[in-house]
């Protein structure tokens, strides 16, 4: 079974964050659902957690099997996050060319320990340690923070399964106590943690969206004439919680929230769920993971290019502001239609590119490791059956 309308929602979840990593001083940012929009995260780990409670509750028995999981989980995240990776290296060895060889002045050095892409930090992208409070800051693809957390809670995922079978349900709403625990204890930005706290967000998260897996048949269905009603009131809910939110206290509800959309909409029954069903935003589904893994490369390219214009202009392109105590650089003009313009330009830029990088990078990948991970299965099979991997022996005891 396939939630499609989940896959809507996952689309329509990474826009927004799209939209919410391009900081200019024009009236798309000034909209605070768009500037709170970080907490969109929160719903990816959600889904996660339900969707895969459903594809591997009940298929981890033995650790061949959470063996394949490991590698089918790698191989949908690493394939794309170490192309884009690359992506964001070539583009740092380009400004250093420039830099260094043609002697061009620039802002920060292509690979500045202090700046957003130093070398020290490659081994901690490549390992996917982006989460799990080994740097000070994010670097390179920024929001790959968010896959780190995510594989190594697939990791917890299979070992609960396997080795907690029968009080597995226990087990993830313990994690979800000490996830959200965690991050209330020692987060100073409510769930806007990433490099530091990234890990327990995602756990807390994932384990409610098991938990709503779990609760799903036990509750059952609305009548349609309520769905219609739940969908309605769960998409204000959404836009409200998010509008209001931010980083205040009340952020550590976002997963309970996402949590009432993924159980509303798993069931597909009102007038929502009919609209997202429309190709377009199938589509965003498909993409999204391409979605929210390539736009901060497209947004850093963009920010390279406002840099340069600012030094041969001699214009000031670019404002720290102060928004909850965290300082930013946002992009100013006088002309804010033309920053509108740029910034669906980017959101544009960003959707039609993933459509190819799902089908060049995401789909290969994908099929390579689930072929890895079937192999596995084959290679243990012949090693408890010798004869089939030499037919020889068979031929040889029946000649005896």
């Amino acid at each position: 079974m396939r939630f499609r309308i989940l896959d809507s929602w996952r689309g329509i979840a990474a826009l927004c964050v799209v939209l919410f990593h391009f900081e200019a001083a024009d009236h798309i940012y000034a909209l605070r659902f768009i500037r709170h929009s970080y907490l969109f995260v929160d719903f990816f780990f959600v889904l996660s957690g339900f969707v895969i409670a459903h594809a591997y509750g009940d298929k981890l028995k033995s650790p061949l099997e959470v063996w394949q999981f490991i590698v089918r989980r790698f191989g949908r995240v690493w394939p794309l996050h170490i192309t884009v990776l690359a992506a964001f290296i070539a583009v740092a060895v380009f400004k250093y060319g420039l830099t260094a060889g043609l002697g061009m002045s620039a802002t920060t050095s292509a690979f500045d320990a202090a700046g957003s892409t130093p070398l020290a930090s490659l081994p901690v992208e490549v390992l996917l340690l982006q989460a799990v409070d080994v740097t000070d800051r994010l670097t390179w693809n920024t929001p790959s923070w968010s896959i780190s957390a995510e594989f190594w809670t697939y990791i917890l995922f299979a070992l609960i399964v396997l080795l907690l079978p029968r009080f597995r349900t226990i087990a993830f709403a313990v994690a979800a106590v000490l996830g959200v625990a965690t991050v209330v204890v020692f987060s100073h930005h409510g769930m806007d943690v990433t490099y530091d706290l990234g890990l327990p967000r995602s756990i807390f998260g994932f384990s409610v969206g098991y938990l709503v897996y779990w609760a799903r048949p036990r509750i059952g269905p609305m009548p349609p004439a309520l769905a219609y009603i739940a969908e309605v009131l769960t998409v204000l809910a959404i836009f409200a919680f998010v509008t209001m939110t931010n980083r205040s206290p009340l952020s550590y509800a976002a997963p309970f929230v996402f949590a009432i959309a993924v159980y509303v909409f798993s069931y597909e029954l009102g007038p929502v769920s009919r609209l997202l069903r429309r190709p377009v935003f199938q589509n965003l589904g498909l993409w999204s993971y391409s979605i929210y893994m390539i736009h901060a490369l497209i947004a850093f390219v963009i920010g390279l290019v406002v840099s340069e214009l600012q030094k041969r202009l001699g214009v000031d392109l670019w404002h720290v502001v102060v928004e909850d105590g965290i300082s930013k650089r946002v992009i100013v003009s006088d002309h804010v239609l033309l920053l509108d313009a740029i910034h669906l330009a980017y959101a544009a830029a960003v959707v039609a590119i993933s459509a190819f990088s799902y089908r060049l990078i995401e789909q290969p990948g994908r099929r390579y490791f689930q072929s890895v991970a079937d192999g596995m299965a084959k290679f243990r099979g012949k090693r408890m059956n010798p004869m089939a991997i030499n037919p020889s022996i068979c031929q040889s005891q029946e000649s005896r």
